[in-house]
């Protein structure tokens, strides 16, 4: 889960809260407390997408990405890399360095901090529930015939499929429920010493409602979230409230059996606890008390006061108030999925995929290759995770530079030379006046960044949506666009794309077409002509992202290719291009001279 996903899931889990709070406060009339309770199983729901493999969720995440999106960058394979063997000039590595700040410290840091918190967390619940059995085996069944008889009434009232075991312990001053696999209803040694029987009666038929909804084995759900969701205060708010609501549900359910007249004197049960200490707290949220706080005692108190009988209409606007609700905690998928598929990943539903293992050819570099048959309408894939994660094009982006360029006058295709300026630059083929095919040969930066600044930022980007590049993401100024900068694209994504443009389904003239064509030429035999472009990132003076892709044009079928290798160091376009040249070579598809 990269960061952007991880503060948009914050994000929306806050407004799902805040949702929930506003309408429990502000439609509390009309909310019967049983749906009250229920939603905040809704914020479970909410807290839960970020874990989920949305990004899989294929249409809607491709529909929204068109919404979230638009812009990128590049670099090139024009800076000849030191002691690297190039076979050809056309795989010769040209690349400029881009600076950029680490920050995976931060982003570890972070990481380590959320680790310590749940470890410590997830300790603290341990020992509680380690504390808990040793109360459950020390309590002692329940001998006393009035808590017995009282028991057997309030399980008839409340009409159990499954009895909780009923012990007594000393080590307790009121009454709880606890259990996953078993459930126990724990009560004071002796309360029929300093309780009367209708106290009793509360007592048992409150803790056997806890029982009823399963409130003991949820939980551990709950507790479970506080324990990822630590360091979010929203959180912690939520769950303090939500287990109000869960003794305000029981309260109602206590209230409906025994009847509305019964109010006063369930409500004065309730208050002899004010004055008993709380012995539960230690014990986190595993356990059901019929205690608590005192402000949360208040609570319960107006809440019995005031109660009625719930009515079909107010189960009805409940019912509404939830699903509106659990429409906008559904309504977030699409936007999570979106932004989990456009930020680092491609989602691919091509057909006709074979899968193929050609790790030999990257010398244990993490790589992906895509190649597609046009007569077979079939696609030969090594690695297909890797083929989907979207990186920076770098100098492969020059390919819609030049189109777009022509698009637009910014070169046209009998005048492509651009007069060099003077400037300086470490590399003596960039430093001399270019036309398109040296400009591209050379992976002269300046050349191509020239025709972004003749062509303007947006109708680059406009372009760029148009024809679906990757992210679509222009947005970057302080470095090329294009290079390891904000805009990325797949392996598989490039396929796509060449197919698109270079079978004219896309909108460009076919004479712009043909000019870049021509200027993409790296070797030719008599029945086959091989087209490409490298493309390097590097970053801090490492090359990370090595790119060769292009097409293998015949008389009886054109092949479209990717080649991409990522690495902290050494991933340079030329690798790129001679792995794939050697594939190309083993296949059939090129072989011979350059």
């Amino acid at each position: 889960m990269v960061f952007s996903q991880i503060a948009l899931s914050l994000v929306l889990s806050t407004v799902t809260i805040g949702i929930v709070f506003f309408i429990r406060n502000v439609f509390q009339k009309h909310l019967s407390l049983k749906w009250r309770y229920r939603m905040w199983y809704l914020v479970l729901a909410a807290l839960t997408l970020p874990f989920l493999p949305i990004k899989q969720v294929q249409g809607l995440s491709s529909f929204f990405s068109q919404a979230v999106h638009s812009q990128d960058s590049g670099s090139e394979s024009a800076a000849l890399q030191q002691g690297t063997t190039t076979t050809t000039d056309w795989m010769a590595d040209f690349g400029a360095s881009v600076s950029q700040a680490d920050y995976t410290w931060i982003q570890s840091g972070f990481l380590l901090a959320w680790v310590i918190g749940m470890a410590w967390f997830t300790w603290v619940t341990i020992h509680s529930a380690y504390r808990l059995n040793r109360l459950i085996c020390l309590s002692t069944s329940v001998e006393n015939k009035a808590v017995l008889t009282q028991y057997e009434w309030c399980l008839e009232q409340v009409q159990l499929k499954s009895k909780p075991i009923l012990l007594e312990s000393s080590l307790i001053k009121s009454p709880l429920t606890y259990g996953l696999f078993h459930t126990y209803l724990v009560v004071p040694h002796q309360m029929d010493k300093q309780l009367n029987d209708t106290d009793i009666k509360h007592i048992l038929l409150h803790e056997l409602h806890h029982v009823k909804h399963h409130h003991p084995k949820t939980n551990y759900l709950f507790v479970l979230f506080q324990i990822i969701y630590w360091f979010h205060p929203f959180v912690w708010k939520a769950f303090s409230e939500m287990r109000l609501d869960r003794e305000l549900s029981c309260d109602a359910g206590v209230l409906d059996s025994l009847g509305a007249r019964s109010s006063k004197a369930y409500g004065l049960t309730i208050l002899r606890f004010i004055e008993k200490k709380n012995n539960h707290a230690s014990f986190s949220g595993l356990i059901n008390g019929f205690g608590g706080a005192k402000k949360q005692i208040k609570k319960r108190i107006e809440h019995i006061v005031s109660f009625q009988t719930d009515t079909t209409a107010r189960g009805i606007k409940s019912a509404l108030l939830f699903s509106a609700i659990g429409i906008f905690v559904v309504s977030q998928i699409p936007f999570l999925a979106a932004v989990a598929a456009t930020e680092n990943d491609y989602v691919f539903s091509g057909n006709h995929v074979v899968s193929e293992e050609l790790g030999t050819y990257f010398d244990g570099k993490t790589a992906s290759f895509v190649l597609y048959s046009q007569n077979k309408d079939q696609y030969e894939i090594y690695n297909k995770e890797q083929s989907t994660k979207r990186v920076s094009p770098n100098s492969t982006y020059k390919i819609y530079s030049a189109l777009i360029g022509l698009e637009t006058n910014a070169i046209q295709p009998e005048q492509t030379a651009m007069t060099w300026d003077g400037t300086y630059y470490e590399y003596d083929e960039w430093n001399q006046d270019q036309t398109l095919e040296t400009a591209m040969g050379h992976s002269v930066n300046w050349y191509f960044q020239e025709i972004d600044q003749h062509v303007q930022q947006e109708a680059i980007q406009s372009y760029v949506n148009q024809l679906n590049y990757g992210n679509r993401n222009v947005a970057s100024t302080e470095n090329p666009f294009w290079l390891e900068s904000s805009l990325t694209i797949s392996p598989i994504e490039q396929v796509e794309l060449l197919n698109a443009v270079f079978t004219n389904e896309q909108f460009f003239h076919t004479e712009a077409i043909d000019t870049v064509k021509n200027a993409m030429k790296v070797a030719e035999q008599p029945d086959r002509t091989l087209y490409g472009k490298t493309g390097t990132g590097i970053i801090n003076n490492e090359a990370v992202n090595g790119w060769f892709i292009g097409f293998v044009e015949t008389s009886e079928d054109t092949w479209f290719f990717a080649t991409n290798i990522q690495e902290d160091e050494e991933a340079w376009g030329s690798e790129a291009a001679q792995a794939t040249y050697a594939i190309l070579e083993d296949k059939g598809i090129y072989k011979g001279g350059n």
